[in-house]
């Protein structure tokens, strides 16, 4: 079901997590476990590949309280990024292959910003991003309908 993610940020003070991969899902039981916040967590079936495994514990717990996962090029500096590709669940392994082949074929450097936490949305992290990379492209992928996923945000 699609609408899902919209269905739950209808709902007051709900919490809205999406889990990318395996080691993200695990940190996100951990922590919601300890919260009396109401919560949910979209899980997927698909086994995808471990993008963060270099984070350590302390980065990834972090990066997961602001609700985000920042992966550029490699060597590349944030401000020279191109596109900024917003992301979440079972898309990541699509969306690294599109960063790839962008960088490969095309010398595009894009951005993947893995959104972890879609409520409460992180607005003023994003606002810090854009401000750094004020000419980047932006581009959301993401299996949810247009009325409830990342475009409510208009990213």
């Amino acid at each position: 079901m699609l609408e899902d993610i919209a269905l739950m940020r209808a709902l007051p003070n709900m919490y809205v997590y999406t889990a990318s991969t395996d080691r993200i899902t695990k940190k996100l039981i951990e922590k919601i476990s300890k919260d009396n916040n109401p919560t949910y967590v979209r899980l997927y079936r698909m086994e995808t590949d471990e993008y963060y495994g270099s984070l350590s514990e302390k980065e990834l717990d972090k990066n997961i309280e602001k609700g985000m996962i920042i992966k550029g090029i490699k060597d590349v500096d944030l401000k020279k990024h191109d596109v900024i590709l917003f992301t979440m669940g079972d898309m990541i392994d699509i969306v690294y292959n599109v960063q790839k082949r962008l960088n490969e074929e095309y010398g595009i450097n894009a951005l993947v910003i893995d959104v972890i936490r879609l409520k409460p949305f992180n607005e003023e992290f994003v606002v810090n991003i854009l401000n750094i990379i004020n000419n980047a492209k932006i581009v959301t992928i993401e299996d949810h309908s247009i009325y409830g996923g990342l475009r409510k945000y208009n990213i």
